[in-house]
């Protein structure tokens, strides 16, 4: 198989999709059967394995070992333990999460046996990155310097699904009079009644908010003139499709399928730990987000 996908949850489907309309033959690794189910009956071809990590680490080498590229979208918890075994086995890897010491750590190990770590290639971290990076390399092609930068990114109910008095999915309290029905440990049954209360109900969507905002300086024109002053504003907005893929599934889903496919195509050619900030990255990437109708607005006023 090409890719091995470690896990199956809500950013998933839009990963599962993509790969599918592809031809890009695909693995699939749960430690819930029925996500496995789900892949199955609608992905024939797909291989699924069900394994709890890390309980069950000792069988990941041999499956590692049987693909090109590894996709993690598992916890971040578990990043560590997915990358020491990639590096063991010398398999590329594509993760949409933070990249944390000790995985940097690696850089030279990974760079050594010539696989590339490709971490932080979702949505935030992720897509920031990339719009981030070819915000600030238009104001330094144009002999400019960035002065300022503010980011904001976040996952909200869509405006006419935003029906609580803090317009998100949130509940005010578990207080109430009916009896707690326990599941296993109390983190457990926590989670089994944030479920409950935090998930779209049938005909909701979501959506995606990010802005960034870069001040930059660029030189004078003449020896009379001041500094022109800029402000640049870069904004991405993405809607959940009803009953569909979620916003938040296409923006950490779509980047990080893009990253695989660009590493099986021989189109990365950097070895070790990166993240997506180098020009041969993020410009196909953002290029091919928005043929998938992912697409960020950029405005530019003089300050």
């Amino acid at each position: 198989m090409a890719v091995l996908i470690l896990g199956a949850g809500r950013v998933s489907g839009p990963v599962f999709e993509y790969f599918h309309k592809k031809g890009i033959p695909f693995s699939v690794v749960s430690a819930i059967q029925k996500e496995l189910n789900a892949v199955k009956s609608r992905y024939a071809s797909a291989q699924c394995y069900n394994l709890n990590l890390p309980k069950d680490v000792a069988q990941l080498p041999s499956l590692i070992a049987q693909h090109k590229v590894v996709l993690d979208i598992l916890p971040a918890g578990l990043l560590p333990l997915v990358a020491h075994t990639c590096l063991e086995v010398r398999c590329s890897m594509v993760s949409c999460n933070d990249v944390p010491e000790e995985i940097q750590e690696l850089h030279h190990r990974v760079v050594d046996v010539g696989i590339t770590f490709l971490c932080e290639c979702g949505l935030d971290p992720g897509i920031d990155h990339m719009l981030a990076k070819q915000a600030v390399q238009d104001v330094k092609d144009r002999g400019g310097q960035v002065t300022s930068f503010t980011s904001w990114c976040g996952g909200l109910p869509a405006p006419e699904c935003s029906n609580n008095v803090l317009k998100y999915k949130f509940r005010l309290g578990l207080l109430s009079d009916t009896k707690v029905d326990k599941r296993g440990t109390p983190i457990d049954t926590l989670c089994h009644y944030l479920l409950q209360k935090l998930n779209y109900a049938p005909g909701e969507r979501d959506m995606v908010i990010m802005v960034h905002e870069l001040q930059s300086e660029f030189p004078q024109q003449s020896d009379s003139a001041q500094q022109q002053q800029e402000v640049t504003t870069v904004s991405l907005l993405e809607y959940g499709d009803i009953d569909g893929h979620s916003a938040m599934a296409k923006t950490v889903g779509y980047p990080s399928a893009l990253a695989v496919e660009m590493i099986l195509n021989g189109e990365i050619h950097t070895k070790g730990v990166i993240i997506p900030t180098m020009e041969d990255v993020y410009k196909p990437v953002l290029s091919r987000l928005q043929q998938l109708g992912i697409v960020a607005k950029v405005s530019t006023s003089l300050k």
